[in-house]
Order: C-alpha cells, then structure tokens, then sequence
C-alpha cells in the first residue's frame, strides 16, 4: 500500500479546503424558488442530473477496490463521494420543492458496481473527462437558467466538479509518473471520450443499459437537450427556440454564498447594487453586451466579485489576459469606494504582481480592502483567488473621488 507521510498527504489538504469553503444544503434558498420562472426543460435537466449524480456510490465503491493500495487516493475518493451525494440530494430537494417525484428504482439501479478501467491511470482519466463534462454543462446551463435558485445550484455544483477535474487531474499525474506504461491506456480513454461530436459520459457510457432506466431520463437526456438548445449556437438559442427558455441575457449572476475570505468581523453576505442604474461600464454594467457583467458581495470590510471566463478573454492558450484579470481588480476595488463615498473614483495607480495563473473555464474570485486614504487619494488592495483559495494574484491601486465641489 502506497502510504505518504502525512505532510504529504494530498487528501489532507484537499479536505481542509472543502471544510473551510464548502457550501451546504441549507444555504439554497427553497423556499424562494420562483415557479414562475420553471420550464419544463428545467424539470428534464434536473432529473437527467440527479441520475447521473446518484452513480457517485457505485463509483466510489469502484475507486476503494482498484485503488486499495493508494490510502491518499482512497481518502480523496471519500471526500469526493461526499460532495457528488451533496449534488444528488440538492437536485432532488430542488425537484421536490417544484412539486416533483424521483424515482427511487431508477436511482437504486444506479447501485450496479463498475468494472475496474483497463488501468488505474485509464480509470483517473476517464473521471476527468467526467468531471470536466460536468462542469461545462452546468455552468452553461446555469448561466442561462431564469429560475435563481437552480441557476445558483447549477454554478454550485458546476465550481465543484471543476476542483474535482484538478484533484483527479493530480492523483493521474502522479500515477503517471509511478507507472509510465500506462500511458497508451490514458491516451486511449481520452480518445474516445473525445472524439466525435456527441457527449461521451462515462456514466451513460456504462449505466444506459439498465433495465430500470428505460423511459426515464438520464444523463445522457439532459447532455442531448443541452445540445439541441446550447451548445454550438453561440448565444445559447436553437433555429426556432424563445432565446429565454434556457436563458436570461445579462442576468447577474446568482449570490455566492461561499465564505467571503476572513469571517472575522464580517456582518451577513450582502449582493450589492451600484448607486446608478444607466451605466455601460464595461466590468459591471449588467445591459452591456459586450461586458464581464460582474457583480459583487460584500461583507464587513471586503467587497468581492467570482468570476469564470471563457476563451474570448485569455492570451496564450487556456490562460486568461492579464490585462482583464487587471481589470476585474480595478472594477473590485474602485466600487468598494463607490459604495463607501456614495460618488465614483478614477483610478490614479494599479500595480498588478502575478504569482500563479487564472485559467480560462475556472472559477475564481477577487477580494478588496481599503488601506487607507490622504487629503486627495485613497489606496486599496486586491488579492485573486482560485477555487481552492490558492493566491494567484495581487493588486494595489490609489483612487481620486470625484466629490462633489458643493
């Protein structure tokens, strides 16, 4: 058995992350769903997700015997199974709140163990795919959704599957590195997971036959639904569809309701609005097309801003400009002044020190504090963070109201 020394112990830091800024149950606000605004492809999609969440006992059954040999695996898988269960209780609490039943046959199926991958590393690799599949569909979906509630779980969930890639991500590199003759067998998985233009899930891949499925939605229903009315058609509408069946243009985002960077001191979570409602900014203004359409957070002495950015906003592949990155600090920090004067700041000075990368398709956040302020200029700070809370960049900027001179 592969046993690290506990300072290496990677699960060991993966759960101290997850204990300190996981979300839970009780922070989605059910009774506030607005039914109004509930479609029946809502309904189609969320079941499809339940179902392919409720594969999470089979699997990690599956990763406890292939990978017996690997405590720090096996923790992590624990954990894992821990949040997947999280997604598959949320969604269902979602339906229930709608009105709607869940087939308990159905998910039981979903019991059916798996047999081992053709490797370990073949078997890690398959689950990034998964997870990164995951990812994407909900947090497209999400994106677009009317409904606050379940656009707000949709992101939730997307956020987690995201860190779970990276985790899955580590544990392959690292087998890798140990057995290099597993190699062809990644190469293999990913090849046909990837290879043409439908969604390869490995859940449909291996759970569509089940005799309890039939006529009832899976994963696979939900990923088909989201290619007929998403993906490929840029601004999420099919030939023919209302563009606000899946989608809200230009919605704030859904209030995080993940813990602000420091709970010392801090008073409740509050989703700010800006002190003008006709503005273009191209940061914050939710009517601007072509804007981030950031929105903010505030809580005792920070105000923070999550975003997730696509290919449109990165400079070498897969990494986000550091111009925007600059931007979203500056955008963070000088409405932490709006929202303390009352009256807007220009910007005097911004220094910027990178110390990581922001990845394009990857959640992270930014969090400002004022340091202080002179007879003319104020100075703030800004710090980036990662899904994990890793530091990837800093920024200090000076600010000049532009107080009023009666």
């Amino acid at each position: 058995m592969t046993i690290p020394g506990m300072d290496t112990m990677h699960s060991l830091d993966v759960f101290r992350h997850y204990d300190r800024s996981h979300w839970t149950l009780d922070q989605l606000d059910l009774t506030g769903i607005d039914r109004g605004l509930v479609r029946p492809e809502h309904i189609t999609l969320v079941k499809s997700a339940v179902m392919g969440e409720s594969n999470v006992i089979a699997a990690v059954h599956g990763f406890l015997n292939e990978f017996a040999d690997d405590y720090d695996f096996s923790a992590f898988a624990v954990i894992w199974g821990y949040q997947e269960v999280q997604h598959h209780y949320a969604f269902t609490s979602w339906l229930q709140a709608v009105g709607e039943d869940v087939d308990s046959r159905a998910v039981a199926a979903m019991r059916a163990p798996y047999e081992p991958g053709s490797t370990p590393s073949a078997t890690l690799a398959t689950n990034i795919v998964s997870e990164l599949t995951v990812n994407h569909v909900y947090r497209a979906v999400g994106n677009r959704v009317q409904e606050p509630v379940l656009a707000d779980l949709l992101l939730r969930a997307s956020r987690d599957e995201a860190a779970h890639a990276r985790e899955f991500r580590h544990f392959a590199a690292q087998r890798l590195a140990q057995h290099p003759d597993e190699l062809a067998s990644v190469l293999e998985t990913l090849y046909f997971y990837t290879s043409d233009d439908t969604i390869r899930h490995p859940v449909g891949v291996f759970k569509s036959g089940l005799d309890a499925l039939e006529g009832h939605e899976t994963i696979d229903t939900g990923f088909q639904l989201f290619l007929d009315r998403l993906a490929g058609t840029g601004d999420g509408r099919a030939a023919g569809q209302d563009p606000q069946d899946l989608r809200l243009a230009h919605r704030p985002r859904p209030v995080d309701q993940r813990e602000g960077p420091s709970r010392a001191g801090r008073g409740p979570d509050v989703t700010i609005t800006l002190p003008w409602r006709d503005h273009a900014c191209f940061g914050c203004a939710p009517g601007n097309p072509h804007g981030l359409g950031l929105t903010f957070e505030r809580g005792g002495d920070a105000l923070w801003t999550d975003f997730d950015l696509g290919h449109h906003y990165e400079s070498y592949p897969g990494v986000v400009h550091g111009g925007i990155v600059a931007l979203i600090c500056d955008e963070t920090m000088g409405n932490l002044l709006v929202l303390r004067d009352g009256t807007p700041a220009v910007t005097t000075s911004l220094r910027m020190r990178y110390v990581g990368t922001v990845r394009v398709g990857l959640p992270h956040r930014v969090t400002a504090r004022l340091l202080g302020a002179g007879v003319d200029l104020i100075k703030a700070a800004a710090e980036v963070t990662d899904a994990r809370g890793d530091l990837v960049a800093t920024a200090t900027a000076t600010y000049h109201p532009l107080r009023s001179e009666s």
